[in-house]
Formats: structure tokens, C-alpha cells, sequence
């Protein structure tokens, strides 16, 4: 055991150290808007508490143009970032607890790097100094599982002391923004995680009470059921229709939007039944749909999106239930396809049945159930090459990718469309401070 007048010594030492390197979270967030991120999709920490409360004054300020929008979910956050994208061209940050890192996993590994989606994640570090076994668990693999997560040892910027934190952040949204480059002088992949310890943002804004939001018991909006939910002559009334019977019905109820198929046979089916400018084949990243839509609606409410998922895709994904509930946007549809089973991987067991939130919030259709040995319809990557003649197919999988071309389309049918908005609406700043 040391001395206590050592030990007194060291703990000075430690604390001086901290304060030199520590950033007010007002330069924090200002070089992150320099940067050219616009917001952040977030689910809280404490230790950056002050931080977080400054990012909330600049969303609730009509003079800012800067969002923040509060999650149920880490699964649902890379979506709702690829979502603003997609709808906008703007780019927002995913901001999460380290312990959270897991459940954004699949946004990051099965979507946004295959579809060349620019997603920032700023993961917080706790678990360092503090008497809490769980969370020092997690800070002892949060640098490993951060790196297996990007896939890369020069995706993952900071460290366990905030040392250059600054530095770490120009470097991490100079990746996310395309200008980092590689040997060959090709761009990065643009992903990337900034690890940031509480302990070295510096608090200005003076403490308070914690913001509280509405506890009052709420019954469902009738007004949103019957607009959004389950319509008689689409499920009570009408026989059973096949996948693809489904699939063009719906596009042609919805002929200039952003439509977003879900993974699995329906994207498959989609991409082969109708290919339309504004279709976005998600082969990936199970129960994202409804985030992306979302994510997609509440940034551009002058675009209509479209959400179809499957049965099994929409419970996957029904953590963004509440915020559904919460506000749900006039220009977002979601469809469900409910044939009580997972086709893609034929069904050994059945479905869990979809609950009364799924009839409430989305049109139900019932379709029936695919049989994944006799399918066929190709996987997406296939289905993108065959768009193209042999030559070009050939480029599209060795240089671009095809998922990739998908993001890509998307954008270039906004640019092109005159879709991206460009000026956000006054309403838009009203609906987010009902979150």
C-alpha cells in the first residue's frame, strides 16, 4: 500500500494531467459542426452529460440549424442516419454508451459498409477509473470490439485518456467525409468510431434537473391508426396474394417516392418484379427498415417514403414502436408482409404472431409463405449486375460494388428529382421538440 502523502501525490498528478487535456463541450460540438455534421441520433450517458445538454439547446434554438434526435435503440441508430442521408445528402452522427456498441454492430458490419453509407459513431468510454464491475467489463473490450466492429485498426480513433481528442475527431470526420485516403490515393471506407471519455469533456453549462419528458398515460391516436394502420381491404377482407402481387400493389399506390425493402425475399422480389428510380433493396441489416424510413421521413417531409418490411423484420425493428407513437410522419407508410414464417431460411419454426402495434401502426397485408428451395428470385447483388451489360457489370463488382451502386441511385434520383430539400421546414424544428 503506498504512503498516503504518495498516494495524494499521484492522485494530483492524475487530476492535472486530466484538466490539460480536457475540451468545454462547446469546442467539442463546434468542431463537429464544422466538420459538416448537421446532428446526432443518440440514447444517452452520463458522462457526457454536459455535452449532451449543449447538442439539446442548439436543437431546440430556431436560429441553429442543428438536430438531435433521441433513440430507444442502438440497433435502430446507423438506419436513422442512413436514412437523413439517403433523403437529404446531410450527414448526422450516431452518439451511444460503449455498452452499446453491440447493438449497433449490424449497422455498422452487414449495412453501412456495404452500401458506402457515411456513418460517425461517437461512443463514449465509461468503465475507466469508475467502482462499477459492469462497466469496466465493457471498457476492457470496448477498443478491441470497436475495431472488429469497423473491421480495420485505422477506423478506430481516440483513446482510453482522451489524449488529442480534437486531433482525434478532425481525422475520424475527415474520414466519415471521403477526404481520407489510402497507399493507392483511393478513399477510405467512410466509417469510422471516435472513442470519447467523459472525463475529458469539460462541463461549462451550469448543472440542473434532468430533462423530463411526458409520463402522462396516452392512449394510441386513433387518427394515426386509421390512417397508418391496418386497413380492412387489405387484410380482413381481401384472399391472401403472393409476395410480388404485394410488392407491385404497393408501388403502384406509391409511384414517386423513396421506397425501402426490407432484407430477405422481399428486396430480392422487389428489385425483380419493378425496378423504379427512389427503390432501396436493403439485403442486409435485419429489423433497420423502419429506422431508415423514419430516419428518411422526419428529415425531408417533403418526400414520401415508403417502408416495406416482413413479418419477422418488423419485430426485429420494434424498438422504433414509440417513437412511431411519439410522432409519426405524415409522408412515412409502412407495409408489412405477414406470412407467419422466415421464407429465407424456410421457416423450421413458426413466427411469433405480430401483436396489436403492428396492426395499429402499419398496413398488414397477408401473403403467402415462399418456398426458399424453390425461390426465384436472385440475391440483390446479382439482381444489380444483371441491370447492366456484361462489361460494366464486370467494373461494378471489382470497383464500386453493387450494393454500393444502390446508395448511390438513391442519390442521384434526389439530386436529380429535385427531392433534397433545401431549405428544412419550420414545422420540422415543431415535430422534433415533441420527441
Amino acid at each position: 500500500m503506498l504512503p498516503e502523502s504518495l498516494e495524494n501525490k499521484l492522485h494530483q498528478v492524475t487530476e492535472a494531467s486530466r484538466k490539460a487535456h480536457q475540451v468545454p463541450e462547446v469546442q467539442f460540438a463546434s468542431r463537429f459542426r464544422e466538420k459538416g455534421f448537421y446532428g446526432a441520433a443518440l440514447t444517452q450517458c452520463n458522462s457526457i452529460e454536459g455535452l449532451l445538454k449543449y447538442l439539446w439547446q442548439l436543437n431546440l434554438d430556431p436560429n441553429e440549424d442543428f438536430r438531435v434526435y433521441p433513440m430507444t435503440h442502438e440497433h435502430s441508430i446507423p438506419g436513422f442516419v442512413a436514412g437523413e442521408y439517403l433523403a437529404t445528402g446531410r450527414k448526422i452522427a450516431a452518439i451511444y454508451q460503449n455498452s452499446g456498441l453491440y447493438n449497433a454492430g449490424d449497422g455498422f458490419v452487414s449495412f453501412a459498409e456495404n452500401y458506402g453509407i457515411p456513418l460517425l459513431a461517437v461512443s463514449t468510454f465509461r468503465g475507466i477509473g469508475e467502482r462499477s464491475y459492469p462497466h469496466n467489463s465493457i471498457a476492457r473490450r470496448t477498443i478491441d470490439l470497436a475495431r472488429n466492429i469497423i473491421g480495420r485498426r485505422d477506423g478506430v480513433y481516440g483513446s482510453p485518456l482522451g489524449l488529442d481528442l480534437l486531433e482525434d475527431l478532425d481525422v475520424a470526420t475527415d474520414r466519415v467525409n471521403g477526404k481520407e485516403k489510402d497507399k493507392k490515393g483511393k478513399e477510405k471506407p467512410p466509417q469510422a468510431i471516435l472513442l470519447l471519455p467523459g472525463s475529458v469533456i469539460e462541463n461549462t453549462l451550469p448543472k440542473g434537473l434532468p430533462n423530463r419528458a411526458n409520463t402522462d398515460y396516452k392512449k394510441l391516436d386513433l387518427r394515426v391508426k386509421a390512417d397508418k394502420g391496418t386497413m380492412e381491404e387489405d387484410y380482413l377482407e381481401r384472399e391472401m396474394v403472393s409476395r410480388d402481387e404485394a410488392l407491385i400493389e404497393i408501388m403502384r399506390r406509391h409511384p414517386v417516392a423513396l421506397r425501402i425493402f426490407c432484407n430477405g425475399f422481399t428486396a430480392r422480389a422487389a428489385l425483380q418484379v419493378k425496378d423504379l428510380p427512389g427503390n432501396f433493396y436493403n439485403a442486409a441489416y435485419m429489423g433497420g427498415g423502419v429506422a431508415i424510413g423514419y430516419g428518411a421521413a422526419i428529415s425531408n417531409l417533403g418526400l414520401e417514403v415508403v417502408v416495406v418490411d416482413g413479418d419477422q423484420n418488423r419485430q426485429m425493428g420494434a424498438a422504433m414502436n414509440a417513437m412511431l407513437d411519439e410522432y409519426y410522419p405524415k409522408n412515412l407508410h409502412i407495409y408489412t408482409l405477414n406470412n407467419g414464417g422466415a421464407s429465407s431460411v424456410n421457416a423450421a419454426i413458426p413466427s411469433v404472431s405480430l401483436s396489436y402495434w403492428d396492426y395499429d401502426l402499419t398496413h398488414v397485408i397477408e401473403t403467402c409463405i415462399d418456398d426458399s428451395t424453390t425461390f426465384e428470385h436472385s440475391r440483390v447483388e446479382d439482381g444489380m449486375l444483371n441491370l447492366f451489360n456484361p462489361k460494366n457489370a464486370e467494373i461494378l463488382k471489382r470497383e464500386a460494388g453493387e450494393l454500393k451502386e444502390i446508395t448511390k441511385r438513391v442519390r442521384r434520383w434526389m439530386e436529380q428529382e429535385g427531392k433534397d430539400p433545401v431549405k428544412i421546414p419550420e414545422v420540422f424544428r415543431e415535430s422534433i421538440q415533441r420527441l
